[in-house]
């Protein structure tokens, strides 16, 4: 009795442990599966992609294969499932005990998924890992119709994408007040004078293929640092489909910086896509270099002093002011007792003994005038009388000359 029961247990120690390494076995009835990669634009398909599926097992059928693809959690909205893969040449069955070791290629397209990042808040690229295509089947042992298994293969698949919004030609336009404009590359160093504004205008492009992807000037943003304190933060002016530019600008002045030292400047590109079905993900890029700032020189202001009373000409109101007279800050002669005369040539600027000497003038002719009466009527007395003796002279001279031409015109009758 005992012996009965211990060849009972025996029996079915080994029905567990072979059905413990018959399980290990049909776990590798496939090759190793491989893991895929793909980078792409959003919504791109990735084309020509395969995998081999290998049954070693010369006692086993492989059948019943299906795919599938298991999709991770957490991910944001991205378009992807099952329908993201176009699987061909995926056999029904793999070997049927009659042909052992058999294999089969399965081909396969993959469409990229959209409203995936490019990049991370640092620039860097964003690898996802999206989930597993997944083959399923049932091992059938070719002797023993009985004797199935379910078997499954994982395969992880991850995709990067593409950063379809760049600096067009990796150069930004760099203005200095009062200069032209130059190009500038990413890493150069560029000279400035301490009081200098600087403008600095970008040209963005989307780079992406398919023409149904855009960026929206609304959705775009540029962010300048100047050795990582944000001096100006702009949108962009423009929305741009696939192929086409852009333009932003952001500007700083150049002040409360060292002269003599070198400065890092970073300008920040960030754009969000619009896939024509709601979704989208940041794309952009960093571009970098550095200034040295020099001391301003000084330059002349003086612009002449034609009239030489101190005050430039172009601040001079009256430009022809006498050398005689002295002039006040906006350069005009200065007269304060109103006599007309400036001071500089005006003996009594103040006026005190001007009108001193104009009220003695004054009543002095008055006294003239009041005092001298008589004479002045004996004077026109005079004239009168003058006058009056005159005429009869000439009057007597007139008389004579008649008398005169009646006695020889008598004489000769």
């Amino acid at each position: 009795m005992n012996g009965s029961n211990s060849n009972k247990k025996l029996l079915i120690f080994m029905s567990i442990f072979l059905l413990i390494v018959s399980s290990f076995v049909f776990a590798d009835l496939l090759s190793n599966p491989p893991s895929f990669s793909f980078k792409g634009e959003p919504t791109e398909t990735i084309t020509g992609q395969s995998f081999i599926l290998t049954n070693d097992n010369v006692s086993y059928n492989i059948t019943g294969l299906i795919f599938d693809f298991d999709i991770l959690s957490g991910l944001p909205n991205n378009n992807v499932g099952v329908n993201s893969f176009t699987i061909m040449d995926l056999p029904s069955d793999l070997g049927n005990g009659s042909v052992p070791s058999k294999e089969a290629t399965v081909n396969f397209d993959f469409t990229m998924p959209s409203g995936l990042d490019a990049i991370d808040e640092n620039f860097n690229e964003v690898v996802w890992e999206i989930g597993q295509m997944k083959i399923s089947g049932l091992e059938i042992n070719a002797s023993k119709q009985a004797d199935t298994h379910p078997i499954e293969i994982f395969m992880d698949v991850e995709v990067k994408i593409e950063n379809n919004l760049e600096f067009f030609n990796n150069q930004v336009e760099f203005e200095i007040s009062g200069e032209d404009p130059r190009n500038t590359s990413s890493g150069k160093t560029r000279t400035v004078t301490d009081g200098d504004a600087v403008i600095l205008r970008i040209f963005y492009e989307n780079t992406f293929a398919e023409e149904d992807i855009r960026f929206y000037k609304k959705d775009i943003e540029f962010i300048l640092y100047v050795d990582g304190e944000e001096l100006d933060r702009q949108g962009g002016r423009d929305d741009v489909n696939s192929d086409e530019v852009g333009e932003a600008e952001v500007e700083f002045d150049v002040e409360d910086l060292d002269t003599g030292e070198s400065y890092y400047v970073e300008i920040e590109m960030i754009g969000f896509t619009d896939y024509g079905n709601g979704d989208g993900g940041r794309h952009g890029e960093v571009f970098k270099f550095e200034i040295e700032v020099e001391e301003a020189v000084e330059e002349s202001t003086f612009v002449g002093d034609s009239d030489g009373d101190g005050v430039n000409d172009d601040l001079d109101l009256c430009p022809n002011t006498s050398i005689l007279c002295i002039s006040d800050e906006a350069g005009c002669e200065m007269d304060p007792d109103n006599d007309g005369i400036c001071n500089g040539a005006d003996r009594t600027p103040n006026g005190e003994v001007v009108e001193e000497q104009t009220s003695q003038n004054t009543i002095s002719k008055q006294q003239e005038t009041v005092d001298e009466p008589e004479e002045v009527e004996e004077k026109v007395v005079e004239k009168n009388n003058e006058s009056s003796g005159t005429g009869s002279f000439f009057f007597g001279l007139i008389v004579g000359f008649i008398g005169a031409a009646l006695f020889f015109t008598l004489t000769k009758v």
